[in-house]
């Protein structure tokens, strides 16, 4: 028996809702016109539901379907569409009650003469309309306007969601790209060690799992220490001067960091990534890199600058990590961050500044 009850309430349930409200919005409506009108007035009472349902419904559908209610061009449309419902089923109303009943309390013949003098299309002047509008908002937006409105806040939620799971698909596929871009010249620098018997070899597989270590557990987390993405970085930037050896002048100049501060995961690496693919990975003329990071007064400054070859052609597209940074700049840290990106002929220099 209880299972059949929860079954009824569990299915009733949502019809029951909409048949509260509409019973509120009906009585409501009655009340509204009982003041200033005779028993007749349940024909207009009537006409209002008869509208608000159609445009509620007609909203619920749309949205339905996909209609986003957040561009306001579209629900300024549905509003005007209503109105032209609202205000024909109007006329046509207080035509008939014009014409067929008999309306002992005159005041509402005031109404009946805005709506009906100068026939149907004289309703759509500036004068009458301004008289009007207030009318249909009423109905409109008591009705229709909180179904509007959870709308809205439901598909600006949805969105802000896609957009979070996209830039997590987004951080997942960088940190397949970094290891993958990475992990295959470091493992041949070792091999060169171990054949050569470089005494490195063993310092250098270490600082190896601690970079697969970092991207592939650490990096997990929303959120990090700065210190252990600017270590994650001088690791990266040590594994590179091996495999450089002395032939590229490479510089790195991290302020110690004292204090706690938290960055999200794998934020700064894609411009040191790309500072090497395009720099000396390109082509070992003019080839130089050059990475700064400071910390002033709470502000995080990061500075990545290379030497670039345009001689030599491009070996990929590199702009996918680059992208990335900048949709998650956006996301985590609104009006707190600056992006800078500087191009000649034989540099690029990318400066970063972040709120922290």
């Amino acid at each position: 028996m209880n299972g059949l009850w929860e079954f009824f309430i569990k299915k009733m349930r949502r019809p029951l809702l909409h048949l509260l409200f509409w019973t509120l919005i009906t009585t409501l409506s009655y009340l509204t016109y009982r003041r200033v009108g005779g028993d007749y007035v349940w024909i207009f009472v009537v006409k209002e539901m008869v509208v608000a349902i159609t445009l509620f419904y007609i909203v619920s559908w749309l949205i339905a379907k996909g209609v986003q209610v957040r561009n306001f061009y579209l629900v300024a449309a549905f509003y005007f569409v209503g109105y032209l419902w609202w205000v024909s089923a109007t006329y046509w109303v207080c035509d008939i009650v014009e014409r067929e009943f008999e309306r002992e309390d005159r005041r509402f013949d005031t109404y009946l003469a805005l709506v009906l003098n100068g026939g149907y299309f004289k309703l759509f002047t500036f004068a009458k309309t301004v008289e009007l509008v207030l009318d249909y908002l009423f109905v409109v937006t008591i009705s229709v306007g909180p179904k509007l409105i959870k709308s809205y806040v439901e598909q600006s939620n949805e969105n802000v969601r896609l957009e979070r799971d996209n830039l997590i698909i987004e951080l997942n596929f960088l940190k397949s790209q970094v290891s993958q871009h990475f992990l295959f010249n470091c493992l041949n620098s070792i091999y060169r060690m171990v054949t050569t018997r470089d005494p490195r070899a063993a310092e250098t597989v270490l600082q190896l799992s601690g970079l697969m270590r970092y991207m592939l557990y650490d990096a997990k987390d929303e959120q990090l220490l700065l210190q252990k993405e600017t270590g994650f970085i001088g690791d990266y930037v040590a594994l590179e001067r091996i495999r450089y050896d002395e032939s590229v002048r490479i510089d790195l100049a991290i302020q110690p960091i004292d204090e706690p501060f938290a960055i999200f995961p794998l934020l700064l690496i894609p411009f040191v990534e790309n500072a090497f693919k395009h720099g000396p990975a390109r082509s070992r003329k003019n080839a130089w890199v050059r990475i700064e990071l400071t910390i002033d007064d709470g502000v995080l400054h990061f500075h990545v600058g290379n030497g670039v070859n345009r001689t030599v052609s491009k070996e990929g597209v590199g702009g996918v990590g680059n992208e990335n940074v900048k949709k998650r700049l956006m996301l985590h840290y609104p009006n707190r961050h600056t992006l800078r990106i500087e191009e000649s002929e034989t540099e690029y220099h990318v400066y970063l500044t972040i709120q922290l």
